[in-house]
C-alpha cells in the first residue's frame, strides 16, 4: 500500500528555466518532498536536444513535445499534455497547476470522468507578466482562466489582491485558499562562507574572481529587457569608471545576451561586467554579494528578493505597489524611483560611501517578512491544505 502522496505538478517551465518564477516552485517542490509527498514535475519539452524525462534533485521530470510557442501549438500541447496525464490518474493522488492558464483549462475540461482533485494556482502578477501586460492594473482575467478557477477543487492565491480580485470576479470564497509565497530560502552569510564561496566561483569562471576589498553588485534574475538590464547599465556606468574595485554581475542567459554585450561594448564595460550565464544553484552567488538589485518593476518578487531579504543582503528594489504593500514605509529605505537610472545610480553611490548603512533596514524588512509568513512555511500550509481539503475522502 502506498504511504506517499503522489501529486503532479504542472507547469510551463522549471530546470534548467532559472527566473523567479521557477525558483520559487523549485523551492516549494523540495519542502513538499520533505513533507511526505512524491511530486512528479510535467513541461513541455522547449528544446529538441532536451532529453523526454530526467530527475533534478531527485524529483522525476516528464517532458512533453509540441511546445506551446503558438496558439495552434499551444492547443496541440494542451491535447498531449492531457493525453500524457490520462495514462497517468490512476496514480496520482492530486494535480497542481502552478498557474490558472490553458494547460489547466485542458486538465479540467478534456479529461473525462476525472475524479483526482485538481489545485491551480492564481497570481495576477505572474499571469499578467505571461500574457504580455507589464502593467497589473490593466490586467484583468480571461474567461478561460476565470473557467479553470470555477473548474478547480481548490485555488491558491499568495496575497491579499489575488484574493479580492477572485472574490470581486464572482468566485466561490469556499474555493479561495490564501498561501503566502514562501519567505525565501535563508543562506549562510558567515566571513567563511562567503570567502568560501567566492574562491569557488572563481575556481569555476575567473571572471569572478574578485579581491577581499571589492564590493560585488549582482543582478539575480534575467538577461532580458523585462528585468531592466539596460538601465542597470547606463546607472552604474559612471560609478564602473571611477571605482575599479566595483563589479557588477548579471546572470540569467537569453537570446538578448548579444544585444546586452554590444551595449556594455558602447559603453567600454564588456571586461568589466560579467554575465557568468544561469546557475542552477544560486547560494554561492548570493553568499558572494555585497549587494543584489532589482532594477525592473515588479520582478523578482516570489523568490529572489525574499531570499535576499531573509540571508540578510543589502537590496535596492524598483519602486511598486507590490513592494510598498509588502514592506510600507520601509520601502522608502529600500527602493528607487523606478525606470530612473540617475535615481538608482545616486542610490548605489550613497551605498558605497557606506556600505553598512542599509543593514537595518534589511533586517527590519526580515522581521516584517517572518511576522507576515505562516508557521512552516508555504509548503507546509499547502500540504495542510490538501489533506484537511483535498485529500479528504468522499
Amino acid at each position: 500500500m502506498r504511504t506517499e502522496r503522489r501529486v503532479l505538478v504542472v507547469t510551463r517551465h522549471f530546470w534548467p528555466s532559472t527566473t523567479d518564477q521557477t525558483w520559487r516552485l523549485r523551492s516549494w517542490v523540495k519542502q513538499l518532498k520533505q513533507q511526505g509527498f512524491r511530486p512528479t514535475v510535467v513541461t513541455p519539452r522547449w528544446h529538441s536536444t532536451w532529453p523526454n524525462q530526467l530527475s533534478c534533485e531527485e524529483t522525476p521530470i516528464v517532458r512533453i513535445d509540441a511546445p506551446p510557442t503558438s496558439e495552434l501549438r499551444t492547443n496541440r500541447y494542451g491535447r498531449a499534455l492531457t493525453s500524457w496525464v490520462s495514462q497517468e490518474l490512476n496514480e496520482l493522488d492530486f494535480i497542481y497547476c502552478d498557474a490558472a492558464s490553458s494547460d489547466a483549462h485542458a486538465i479540467l475540461t478534456q479529461l473525462p470522468n476525472n475524479r483526482v482533485p485538481v489545485v491551480v494556482r492564481f497570481d495576477p502578477r505572474e499571469l499578467a507578466k505571461n500574457a504580455s501586460f507589464p502593467r497589473i492594473g490593466r490586467w484583468h482575467p480571461s474567461p478561460k482562466t476565470m473557467d479553470v478557477c470555477r473548474r478547480a477543487t481548490a485555488i491558491v492565491v499568495p496575497n491579499s489582491f489575488a484574493h479580492q480580485q477572485l472574490l470581486a470576479t464572482g468566485c466561490d470564497p469556499a474555493l479561495i485558499h490564501r498561501i503566502p509565497d514562501s519567505m525565501g530560502v535563508r543562506v549562510d552569510r558567515s566571513v567563511a562562507a562567503r570567502t568560501a564561496a567566492r574562491m569557488i566561483l572563481a575556481n569555476i569562471n575567473h571572471d569572478l574572481f574578485v579581491r577581499s576589498q571589492d564590493k560585488v553588485v549582482v543582478c539575480p534574475g534575467e538577461l532580458t529587457r523585462d528585468w531592466e538590464i539596460d538601465l542597470l547599465i547606463q546607472a552604474l556606468n559612471p560609478l564602473l569608471e571611477e571605482q575599479r574595485s566595483l563589479k557588477l554581475w548579471i546572470l540569467g542567459d537569453s537570446i538578448e545576451r548579444s544585444r546586452i554585450y554590444d551595449s556594455l561594448q558602447y559603453y567600454g564595460l564588456h571586461r568589466i561586467v560579467v554575465m557568468p550565464g544561469a546557475f542552477t544553484d544560486v547560494e554561492q552567488v548570493l553568499q558572494a554579494a555585497d549587494l543584489c538589485v532589482f532594477p525592473a518593476v515588479g520582478c523578482g518578487l516570489g523568490w529572489l528578493l525574499p531570499t535576499c531579504i531573509a540571508s540578510s543582503i543589502p537590496v535596492v528594489v524598483a519602486d511598486s505597489p507590490e513592494v510598498r504593500s509588502t514592506f510600507g514605509e520601509l520601502a522608502n529605505q529600500l527602493c528607487f524611483r523606478a525606470n530612473d537610472a540617475n535615481e538608482l545610480q545616486l542610490w548605489i553611490r550613497r551605498w558605497l560611501r557606506n556600505t553598512k548603512s542599509l543593514e537595518q533596514s534589511v533586517a527590519s524588512a526580515r522581521e516584517m517578512l517572518v511576522s507576515q509568513s505562516l508557521p512552516g512555511g508555504a509548503s507546509h500550509t499547502l500540504a495542510s491544505l490538501l489533506r484537511a481539503r483535498v485529500l479528504q475522502p468522499n
